[in-house]
Parts: C-alpha cells; sequence; structure tokens
C-alpha cells in the first residue's frame, strides 16, 4: 500500500467542500519567535459578520487616532505596538481574538509567575468596545526555569492540574482549565532551554 497516497487521499472519504481552505488556515499565520520570559492575556469574541466588520472598523479608528497602522479593509489578521503591549488581532468566521503580549514589567524586582496579576494588565483590552460574548480569557506566562521552583505545579495552587513536558523535556506546560478570581485560565509555561522559536511555536 502505497501510504503517501493513502495520507493525502484517504480512500472511499469524500472531502469537504471547504477541506483546503481548512487546511491552509492553520498555516496562514506563522509563528511569531518569543523570548523567555513573556506574558500573555489572549481573549476570543463571539462574533458574527456584523460584528467582526464593527470590530475591526474600531480598532482601525482607535489604532489611526494614536498615529499607529490598523487592520486595513478585509484583513483577518494585524499586529501592531502600542506602549508597553504587543497586539495579534485576528478575525475568523465566527470569532475574534486579541492577543496581548507583555515584557516583564521593570522595577518588579524578582520575577514571579502571574504577578502583577491580570487586571493590572488588561486595560489595554478597554480601548475599543467589546467585539462580542466572551468565550476565552487566558492568562499566560512564559518563565524561565529559575522562576518555576522545583514544583510548578504548585504556582498555579488548585487541587487537580494537568501538567505536560514539550519540545522533548525543554518546556513543560502547567494549567488546571478553570478561571481563577480575575476569569482568566492561567496556563504556566517553564522554559528549560527551549530557543524563540520553539517559544513561540508553543504559545502560540
Amino acid at each position: 500500500m502505497d501510504m503517501r497516497a493513502a495520507k493525502t487521499e484517504p480512500t472511499n472519504l469524500a472531502p469537504h467542500s471547504q477541506r483546503a481552505r481548512v487546511l491552509a488556515e492553520v498555516h496562514a499565520r506563522p509563528f511569531t519567535a518569543i523570548e523567555t520570559p513573556r506574558r500573555i492575556l489572549h481573549f476570543g469574541f463571539m462574533t458574527d459578520p456584523a460584528a467582526a466588520a464593527t470590530d475591526q472598523a474600531e480598532l482601525a479608528d482607535h489604532c489611526a487616532s494614536l498615529g499607529l497602522s490598523g487592520p486595513p479593509p478585509g484583513a483577518k489578521h494585524h499586529q501592531v505596538s502600542f506602549s508597553g503591549a504587543l497586539l495579534r488581532w485576528e478575525s475568523h468566521s465566527e470569532f475574534t481574538t486579541y492577543t496581548w503580549e507583555f515584557d516583564p514589567e521593570e522595577g518588579e524586582g524578582t520575577l514571579q509567575p502571574f504577578q502583577p496579576t491580570p487586571d493590572h494588565l488588561a486595560s489595554p483590552m478597554s480601548v475599543v468596545p467589546q467585539p462580542g460574548p466572551l468565550l476565552v480569557a487566558v492568562d499566560l506566562h512564559l518563565v524561565p526555569q529559575s522562576a518555576a521552583s522545583a514544583n510548578p505545579e504548585r504556582i498555579v495552587g488548585a487541587i487537580q492540574v494537568a501538567a505536560a513536558e514539550a519540545e522533548g523535556g525543554a518546556a513543560m506546560i502547567v494549567t488546571d482549565f478553570q478561571p481563577d478570581v480575575h476569569g482568566f485560565v492561567r496556563v504556566l509555561v517553564v522554559d528549560r532551554g527551549m530557543t524563540p522559536a520553539q517559544a513561540g511555536a508553543l504559545v502560540q
């Protein structure tokens, strides 16, 4: 049996008319290299076409008011640097995401996972009206091994946590999949020697 043919054209299975488009979507946004440490707040909102168009226009207007380039008409993704934060905006068929990437704040002393609390960082999300009902709110902290102690599971502080190694042991991921007191699902990524490219791919 030719396994190459089997992988590209499953026998006797009729493909969906949009299969190629869906597969292409996975590769439409290349990974961005990320340096450790980083703090990322990720929001996902349910949006219909009208809400998505309004959201895009309002984000573009806000960017223009600051002298920054906003998403052009018809754009599905855009990246822009605000003061102290990098925004990655994406518009999909049924949802819109805002991903804010922060550098560790200077003057905070020793790096501590999930500090400061997300309510001190989430103010940029208020610059445009909420595009739709909130689906996802993730607080992801990418930290070096030295900031995670010997038992990173304890940092999440929940009774039930999920932990896994990735990148051949060069990373450890810990979460409890539960919203914290601020409404965010916390994900701790411990960098044990990843390259920036590996860290960017894993975080995305």
